[in-house]
C-alpha cells in the first residue's frame, strides 16, 4: 500500500550521522517557507551513500513551519532494489521536532 500524502509537498528528509566522526548531517534541508503547491502523491529523493552512516531521524516539509501536520505522512528509506532500509514513521497533528523547515522523528535505536 502507498502511503497517502495531502495538500503540501512532503519530501522525505534523513537526518545522516556519519559513522567515522560522528557528525549529524540533515541531507536535504528545506528553507523556512510556505509551501505553494498542492500535491497528493508520493515524492522521495535519490542519494548516494559514499561512507558507512547511521540514519537517526527520518523528517518531513512543514509548509509554514507550524509544528503541525494536516493529515498523515508516511516515510521511510528504500534501497535501489526496492528493500525498505529504515522503519516507517507517521507524521500526523503535532508529531516531531521542528528543525528549519522540517518535522523531524527519531528512529528507534537498532
Amino acid at each position: 500500500m502507498k502511503p497517502p500524502f495531502f495538500w503540501f509537498a512532503g519530501l522525505v528528509l534523513v537526518l545522516l550521522a556519519v559513522a567515522p566522526v560522528q557528525a549529524a548531517t540533515i541531507a536535504y534541508a528545506d528553507p523556512a517557507d510556505t509551501g505553494n503547491e498542492i500535491w497528493t502523491g508520493n515524492l522521495g529523493e535519490d542519494f548516494t551513500v559514499n561512507s558507512p552512516i547511521e540514519i537517526t531521524a527520518l523528517g518531513v516539509y512543514n509548509s509554514g513551519q507550524t509544528g503541525t501536520i494536516a493529515g498523515t505522512l508516511e516515510v521511510a528509506i528504500f534501497s535501489s532494489d526496492g528493500a525498505q532500509v529504515t522503519p516507517t514513521e507517521i507524521f500526523s497533528g503535532t508529531t516531531g521536532t521542528l528543525v528549519g523547515g522540517d518535522l523531524f522523528l527519531n528512529l528507534p535505536p537498532r
